[in-house]
C-alpha cells in the first residue's frame, strides 16, 4: 500500500500573504527613497529577496556589498513579520481541503520554500 502526504507550503498557499509582502517592500525602499509600485512587485514576484534588493538598489544607483543586502533582507523579512501578525487572512476552501485530506487520512506537512 502506497503511503500518500501532502507536503504544502503556507505562505501564499495556506495564507494570504501577498498584500504583506508588498506593503513589506513598499516599507523597505521607502526609507531609500524609492516608490515601490504593484507592477514591480508583480514582475518580481517568483524572485528571491536578496536578488529584488540588488535590482532595486542598483537600478536607483544605490552601491551595497552582500553583507548589507543580508541585513537588509533580514529587515525585510521582520517588517514582513510584523505586519503579518497585525491581521492574516486564509485562502478561501483551505480549511474545507484540509479536513478533506484528513478524513481521507492523506498525511499533511507544512513546508517553507
Amino acid at each position: 500500500m502506497t503511503k500518500k502526504t501532502l507536503y504544502i507550503d503556507m505562505d501564499g498557499v495556506i495564507v494570504d500573504t501577498s498584500s504583506y509582502h508588498y506593503k513589506s517592500w513598499v516599507i523597505l525602499f521607502k526609507s531609500f527613497r524609492i516608490k515601490y509600485t504593484k507592477k514591480e512587485f508583480k514582475k518580481d514576484f517568483g524572485k528571491t529577496s536578496r536578488a529584488i534588493i540588488k535590482e532595486h538598489l542598483s537600478k536607483h544607483k544605490i552601491k551595497i556589498d552582500e553583507e548589507k543586502v543580508r541585513y537588509l533582507d533580514r529587515k525585510k523579512e521582520r517588517i514582513f513579520r510584523k505586519l503579518i501578525r497585525e491581521k492574516i487572512k486564509k485562502i478561501r476552501g483551505v480549511i474545507e481541503l484540509m479536513e478533506e485530506l484528513k478524513k481521507r487520512k492523506i498525511k499533511m506537512a507544512r513546508i517553507k520554500i
